[in-house]
């Protein structure tokens, strides 16, 4: 009688499964293989990638990937994290965006419309979006981000750099931070030497020096 009762209960266990849950599937993957027989949209610009994709699903962690400049230097990484589906962190990318996506990057990745004005221009100072368009998505967070290269050492948002406020940085004594010790290694500076991207010049590391000093504005 109770082998029978647990066999009873299974069925029912495994026919609820089967009805209440409606499992959602993942996006196709996206096919990035460079081959002859592969041709994006050339009408496509920046401009729709930036509006319908970007600014969507990627600003508000990245706030420079409205620039393009940016977005085209880290394309390769981008590239990377979105077909594998590791980013954007907290969601996925609809078919229609990553549609979209995959015939810019096919097309090569064309920049802004020739009628789009410029974009405004953001000077370096002491303010995290500054300092973030200038220094960070330009020269560091391409390999400091969770999914890059060096995930131990965040750099992809403000909040994740005060996390790590008790070794990266000295507010008292931002001459003192780590994070200026290590960018200003006479052996082994960040960038690296060799990198594509080339160190900070003296007047960045001021503007980064005043920036910890004010407590990360």
């Amino acid at each position: 009688m109770k082998n029978l009762f647990l066999y009873t209960l299974f069925i029912i266990m495994i026919n609820s499964c089967g009805n209440s849950h409606d499992f959602k599937q993942s996006p196709s993957p996206l096919n990035f293989d460079d081959g002859q027989n592969l041709e994006g949209d050339s009408s496509i610009t920046f401009d729709q990638v930036r509006v319908e994709v970007f600014e969507r699903s990627c600003t508000q962690c990245h706030s420079s990937y409205d620039q393009y400049d940016v977005i085209n230097s880290q394309l390769q990484s981008i590239s990377s994290s979105i077909r594998s589906f590791r980013m954007p962190k907290n969601s996925q990318l609809s078919q229609d965006q990553l549609n979209l996506f995959n015939e810019w990057v096919l097309a090569g990745a064309p920049g802004p419309s020739q009628n789009t004005p410029p974009p405004q221009v953001i000077e370096l100072e002491a303010t995290y979006e500054s300092i973030n368009t200038h220094i960070l998505a330009k020269k560091c967070t391409v390999c400091h981000n969770p999914q890059g290269q060096v995930p131990f050492l965040d750099l992809s948002t403000r909040f994740a750099i005060f996390k790590q406020r008790d070794y990266l940085l000295d507010f008292d004594k931002p001459d003192q931070s780590y994070i200026l010790e290590v960018i200003q290694d006479p052996f082994e500076p960040m960038p690296p030497k060799g990198s594509p991207f080339e160190q900070l010049t003296d007047k960045e590391i001021k503007v980064l020096q005043k920036w910890i000093g004010l407590g990360l504005p």
